[in-house]
Order: C-alpha cells, then structure tokens, then sequence
C-alpha cells in the first residue's frame, strides 16, 4: 500500500485483508465503524479481540523487509530469494519473535510461515522504500526505533536488527541533509532571482 495524498491509500499486490481491534480486546462502536469503512472498499476486515500479537505477527514483517529494503533498493522477493540478505531478513524475524515472548505475546506465526507470505506477496517494494524514492518522511521511528525501545524495556538483545537499523537511519540521515541542500539551494535561487529582477526595476538605463 502507498500513501499518495492525505486520506488516499493507493492498495497494490496479492494482500486484501486487514485486522484491527481495541487494545483492551472489547467490541466497541468505533471499531466496528472502522471495520464497515475498509470493508467498503472491497478489502476484508476482521476484528480482533487480540489487536498486540496481530502487530507483532506484523512486525516480524516491517522490522526486518522494511530496513533491508531501504538499504538495497530492492524488491522483497529478491530480497528474501538472495541467500545472504534472506538470512539476514530471517535472523531479524527470530529477534521480533523472541521480543514478543518476552513481552508476553504470542506470536500467531513462525517465521517460515511468516517468510512464505512475502514469497507469495507478489514483486513490490516496502513502504519505507516508497517513501525514500519520493522523497517523504521514513518510518523508522514508529516500525524500527520503537521497537528497539521495547527491546531494552525487557532486556532482550538484537544484535541483527540493531545493526540494520543503525544503517537505515544512516540512510534517513542523508535524506534528510539532500532535501535540506535542495531547498536552501532553492531558496537561494529564488533570492538570486528576486535579487536580479530589483535590479532590472531600478536600474538607471531602464
């Protein structure tokens, strides 16, 4: 799915469900009011009486193919289909895993059955990617940062996922200093521009 405007989901791939639902696990008004909105539009919603492992489940997901995706400017099935990188992507997946046990959360999926998914999912490229390639703000703080948060709260070590992320945020970083250099570059033009016209106003031959 792609963002291409503020309340505009462009919905691309394989995938036409979601799952959502209240934290404290209730059937609520609201819950039920969003359910009958993303239904409408063609895609199947269940509600969920257990909203924090179906994050988890698909965190296993956005915490490893999101950063790998970034760093290579690949698609996820060659991602997962290069030996090397689909470890790397694997490794990640049991870190997430092991922080939901520790969290007491009960992952809903393995890792393999988790990995089969993005093979079936079709030739996309992560959120995150998208997001690089047009030059919007990265998801690292609510999919890599806040899990790295997590982690330290219960103590549990991800050696694979911490390396990756700190290579993703290298990346956000130089983002982030491309768009600052184009627009000064912009707006110095734009001074230069006006600077110019002045000129040609007031010039004395004019």
């Amino acid at each position: 799915r792609a963002s291409e405007s503020p309340g505009v989901i462009n919905r691309k791939g394989t995938l036409n469900f979601i799952n959502i639902g209240e934290l404290d696990g209730k059937k609520t008004e609201r819950v039920d009011f969003v359910a009958d909105i993303i239904r409408a539009t063609g895609m199947e919603c269940e509600i969920t009486s257990d909203i924090r492992s179906e994050i988890f489940t698909k965190l296993l997901g956005n915490a490893s193919l999101n950063p790998i995706g970034l760093l290579t400017t690949d698609f996820v099935d060659d991602a997962i289909q290069f030996e090397p990188t689909e470890k790397v992507v694997e490794n990640i997946m049991h870190e997430v895993t092991a922080l939901a046990g520790a969290l007491g959360i009960k992952q809903k999926m393995s890792v393999h059955e988790r990995l089969n998914i993005s093979r079936s999912a079709g030739r996309h490229k992560v959120s995150m990617l998208q997001d690089f390639e047009n030059r919007k703000t990265l998801e690292t703080a609510a999919i890599l940062e806040v899990t790295q948060e997590l982690a330290t709260l219960v103590d549990v070590k991800m050696p694979t996922f911490d390396a990756v992320v700190a290579l993703a945020l290298l990346k956000k970083k130089v983002l982030e200093i491309i768009e600052f250099t184009n627009k000064k570059t912009f707006e110095e033009k734009k001074m230069v521009r006006s600077e110019a016209q002045i000129f040609w106003r007031t010039s004395p031959e004019k």
